[in-house]
């Protein structure tokens, strides 16, 4: 894919990756990957703040738990290609699932227990915690220079 430049370019990294929902083929720029993430934060917002003069608190958390959903196959996908940029196999993604499913379950206690949190035990917490970081730092981490055997290089020469 060549990569646009302008003002449009940012919308048309989404809409690539939108497109390319089940593609776990090819490389993925940073920026997509963050465009992606900033897209998605904002949808949560509008959902978020739209629907609380229509919808209850149990039923915006069920919207924004679909969301949720929806939008994580995507970003599964995004973040395989992100690390075939950086000449890693897409099977490091496999912790981004059980880190979603971790996040939802912790915060959908959090709004239906009436104030009453029930943390998840230690040892998960410092596994889930150690796999946001170790996330963030593929996702930040630059990518290989030049093609490789995930494909050319997406960054404009």
């Amino acid at each position: 894919m060549s990569y646009p430049a302008g003002s449009r370019a940012e919308f048309s990294l989404i809409l690539h990756n939108i497109k390319s929902t089940f593609d776990f083929n090819g490389r993925a720029r940073r920026s997509e990957l963050l465009y992606y993430q900033i897209a998605v934060a904002l949808l949560g917002i509008v959902i978020g703040f739209g629907s609380m003069a229509i919808l209850s608190l149990q039923q915006r958390v069920l919207l924004l738990r679909l969301m949720q959903i929806v939008t994580a196959i995507p970003l599964f996908a995004l973040f395989a290609r992100r690390l075939h940029d950086q000449d890693r196999s897409g099977w490091w993604a496999l912790p981004l699932p059980v880190i979603i499913a971790f996040n939802m379950t912790d915060n959908y206690h959090r709004w239906t227990n009436d104030g009453q949190i029930p943390s998840l035990p230690l040892p998960l917490t410092i596994i889930r915690s150690l796999a946001i970081i170790a996330m963030l730092v593929f996702t930040f981490w630059r990518g290989t220079q030049g093609p490789n055997h995930f494909g050319k290089d997406p960054r404009p020469a």
